[in-house]
């Protein structure tokens, strides 16, 4: 439930269990192939050459989790 998106320590959840908050992509589990599923999401990654947190839209939550520089999404476009 939601009470798991506050916690720190869960680093995977399934989603839509607490819509618009950051859903953690699991770095044990990242998809090789996806679909082709439009369901767009924001994710959030790191940038290589200054560390900074930046945002970008992805198609769908597989997409976005399958680029390993992206910790989190959120539900919708950036």
């Amino acid at each position: 439930s939601c009470t798991a998106c506050a916690e720190k320590s869960i680093l995977y959840y399934e989603e839509g269990r607490c819509p618009g908050n950051k859903v953690y992509c699991d770095p044990r589990a990242r998809p090789e192939f996806c679909t082709m599923e439009y369901a767009p999401v924001c994710a959030h990654y790191e940038d290589a050459d200054t560390g900074a947190l930046l945002k970008r839209s992805a198609g769908s939550r597989c997409s976005a989790c399958g680029d390993y520089a992206v910790k989190y999404y959120t539900l919708g476009e950036c």
